[in-house]
């Protein structure tokens, strides 16, 4: 009879600490961020993107096919913002307010025919978010990086750069 595999995700923070069991899929490495007084912990699994407070509350979003690389995530004093690449070559993210982390919203950063991934988030002081990433064309020299520009709010903005 086959043992079935699970991994563990333990943590301590200052206002909670614990272990979280995840399912039989192997998750990605881990992201963290600082989120007002709590943490946001982020990885993916091939068909979702998972996110954990330091309060121990989980939440999980279902995806196209994701890379098992590690998503991104940063926050601000409101809200967060998960970064991650699907097989499709696209890069997506999820949007949410600290207070209320079920309250996901989901949106393309860039889907073009280059391959973007490794995504990093960084939280601007106008409350935005800068969103970087590689982008890789068909040639190996054809290497770059790219950004947007992400405001989150109840009118989600995307800005082109």
């Amino acid at each position: 009879m086959p043992v079935e595999s699970r991994y563990d995700l333990v943590w301590s923070a200052t206002d909670a600490n614990g272990v979280l069991r995840t399912t039989a899929e192997k998750p990605s490495d881990v992201a963290i961020a600082a989120a007002g007084t709590k943490a946001v912990f982020a990885w993916t699994t091939p068909a979702s993107v998972h996110w954990l407070l330091s309060t121990g509350e989980t939440y999980a979003i279902e995806t196209s096919p994701v890379i098992p690389t590690p998503p991104a995530v940063a926050c601000n004093a409101k809200d967060c913002v998960v970064a991650y690449a699907t097989s499709s070559g696209d890069l997506h993210a999820a949007s949410f307010e600290i207070a209320h982390p079920y309250r996901v919203l989901s949106f393309v950063v860039n889907a073009s025919e280059r391959r973007e991934h490794a995504p990093q988030v960084h939280a601007l002081p106008t409350g935005q978010f800068l969103v970087s990433y590689d982008s890789d064309g068909y040639a190996l020299s054809d290497h770059r990086v790219g950004g947007r520009i992400v405001s989150v709010g109840p009118v989600k903005r995307r800005a082109v750069d």
